[in-house]
């Protein structure tokens, strides 16, 4: 067996992915890494972005120091924004990743993907992000396009038809003037719903959970009126919920928010979502913070460390709450709990995938 083989941990490592709990609308949950041979794209994506963690203890220190270089790389790149000092430092960490491989894994396994990997920088540097270009979104619409073709001869011409009818139609998307009908159809294609300016909301049933260890938080506040608890929202097109134990391995509950108009940006759980006086616009979410306590790091060859800025090793602290308002909410995250208190927080690279 290899040194660098984990094949005899997967079991231990697919426990720790297990406890992954990402928003409802993320493209695609990991399946069992023992079939890491049939993952989609998405699928690697998913463990690169948030389950990157789990293989510390399942990787030798030097083995997991290099795949947190490539896991770095790939969260700038597909961040929401790069700079120039973005590029530098992909490019950077990718020419250590590759460098390291190839002692680490012997040039045996160092395929052209490899050596392809280390001019990332340099698509970031001209073009931009990289889910912008990307053409795994469009391959996911290729079914789609294919079923609109029709009758046994001239498939191609009804298939060049349609994308180019298709792509026009995205390029006026925005347009005042647009046709409701087509704008459905265009949101059924692209499998998400086109956000809105307005704050539009919906408010299932009332909750039948009990919140008797909030009172006494929520009747120091003053002017709140008739509360009215709910479990789940839906706000602007976006699905929220409170933290509550459940089997589903989607989670919609912990986010990222402002807090008091304040530019510095908190974590938490969502633990109670309220209304005011029966009336469906005065809605706060009743938020249990979370308190990052370091961030996860890497080591150069230098020596010197660089932190990932879009992941958390973090504590919660059950009894620091704060209302917020939904317009507060900047976007959901993913977790991983490591213990009943301590666990990894990760945001989304982009807000394309976190809604």
């Amino acid at each position: 067996m290899q040194p660098w083989s984990i094949r005899s941990k997967l079991d231990k490592l697919q426990l720790m992915l297990d406890n992954l709990r990402m928003a409802n609308t993320t493209s695609r949950r990991p399946c069992r890494i023992a079939i890491y041979n049939s993952y989609k794209t998405s699928e690697f994506k998913a463990i690169v972005h948030f389950g990157f963690s789990a293989f510390q203890t399942i990787l030798k220190s030097k083995y997991y120091n290099n795949f947190l270089k490539f896991v770095y790389a790939m969260n700038i790149g597909n961040g929401d924004k790069t700079i120039k000092d973005d590029a530098s430092t992909v490019e950077l960490l990718m020419n250590e990743f590759g460098f390291e491989f190839e002692n680490l894994y012997t040039t045996r396994h160092c395929s052209s993907n490899i050596h392809s990997m280390q001019h990332a920088h340099l698509s970031i540097q001209y073009i931009g992000p990289f889910f912008t270009y990307s053409t795994f979104f469009f391959e996911s619409i290729n079914r789609i396009l294919k079923s609109l073709a029709h009758g046994t001869i001239e498939h191609s011409k009804q298939l060049i038809k349609n994308l180019e009818l298709f792509r026009t139609s995205i390029i006026h998307y925005d347009s005042p003037i647009y046709p409701r009908l087509l704008s459905n159809l265009c949101e059924q294609l692209l499998n998400e719903k086109k956000a809105t300016m307005n704050n539009t909301v919906n408010l299932p049933k009332p909750s039948q959970f009990t919140y008797h260890s909030y009172t006494d938080f929520l009747s120091g506040i003053f002017g709140l009126g008739n509360i009215t608890f709910y479990d789940t929202i839906y706000y602007n097109n976006t699905r929220y919920e409170i933290n509550i134990q459940h089997s589903r391995k989607t989670d919609d509950s912990c986010i990222m928010f402002n807090q008091l108009n304040s530019a510095e940006m908190h974590l938490g759980f969502v633990s109670a979502i309220i209304t005011l006086d029966n009336n469906n616009e005065n809605i706060y979410f009743l938020m249990n913070k979370i308190v990052i306590k370091r961030m996860f790091k890497i080591k150069l060859l230098n020596q010197t460390e660089i932190f990932l800025s879009n992941s958390w090793i973090c504590l919660v602290e059950k009894d620091s709450l704060v209302l917020i308002r939904p317009v507060d909410v900047q976007q959901k995250l993913v977790y991983r709990f490591l213990t009943e208190k301590q666990l990894h927080v990760f945001k989304y690279p982009n807000l394309k995938e976190s809604r």
